[in-house]
């Protein structure tokens, strides 16, 4: 569980984030539907996740490094 207040982005001007009901407030995306305060008042919200900048650098070097392995052990490909 993550308290959503932590994760919401700086300076975003949202606040006091709720989620009532159950996981079906979740997609299959990630998505998440909520309520906050913004500038002092109750909106409706749907967060969605970002991912990490490093996330997409260490899947990409990762699958490089596995085809130059690859590579390595046959030659010919």
């Amino acid at each position: 569980m993550y308290d959503l207040n932590s994760v919401v982005v700086p300076g975003s001007g949202i606040t006091d984030i709720q989620v009532t009901g159950s996981d079906s407030c979740i997609n299959d995306s990630g998505q998440i539907a909520a309520y906050g305060t913004y500038d002092g008042e109750q909106v409706a919200l749907l967060l969605t996740p970002t991912p990490e900048p490093g996330s997409g650098a260490l899947a990409l070097f990762g699958g490089l490094g596995l085809l130059l392995r690859r590579r390595r052990k046959n030659p010919a490909i």
